[in-house]
């Protein structure tokens, strides 16, 4: 799964998409273009921890589902210790879970206020305050990931994410998208 295609990214595009229609009905006939592009094998610090983190989970839940990786390999592969592998995996089950919750709730809220003929400002006020928890959601499993894995646990995973997965990753967002892509909630 690319990054751009995860559950709450999916979600805060969105929504994104409805605040950039209201920012450009609400501002001048041409604004500028904002385009930010995060190439995580350059700038890694540019990726936001929960969109770093969202990801990482999500996948991990996704390929133990899919049984692409079983937990031994997981386990050398990660290095982590194997009595830490069930809280990890828990979390990423979680995490995904969450994600899909997300989406399945935002699309027909959308779809619902645009029908009632709700103006996309309006829309906007339902759905960010929904992604944005989300997100928090996903940096308080981090936290609990920070407190209770080993400390050589948790370097070995941060390194593994670092390698599988910040410096893969690629994004460019446009306008709005842009801007809240790096809000930390």
């Amino acid at each position: 799964m690319s990054p751009a295609t995860s559950p709450t990214v999916v979600a805060m595009c969105l929504a994104i998409a409805l605040w950039d229609v209201t920012t450009r009905v609400q501002q001048s006939p041409n604004p500028p273009a904002d385009i930010l592009t995060i190439d995580g094998s350059k700038n890694p610090e540019l990726l936001p921890e929960w969109f770093v983190w969202e990801k990482t989970l999500t996948m991990l839940a996704r390929d133990v589902a899919a049984s692409r990786v079983d937990s031994k390999a997981l386990v050398k592969d990660l290095g982590i210790r194997d009595a830490e592998l069930e809280l990890l995996l828990k979390e990423a089950r979680d995490e995904a879970e969450r994600g899909e919750r997300l989406y399945k709730e935002l699309a027909p809220i959308g779809e619902r206020m645009r029908a009632e003929g709700k103006s996309p400002l309006a829309i906007l006020e339902v759905v960010v305050p929904l992604t944005f928890e989300g997100r928090r959601q996903t940096l308080e499993a981090r936290g609990r990931l920070y407190s209770a894995l080993s400390d050589e646990s948790l370097w070995n995973l941060r390194n593994w994410i670092f390698v599988h997965i910040i410096q893969k990753t690629k994004i460019t967002l446009h306008g709005s998208e842009a801007r809240s892509f790096s809000f930390p909630w």
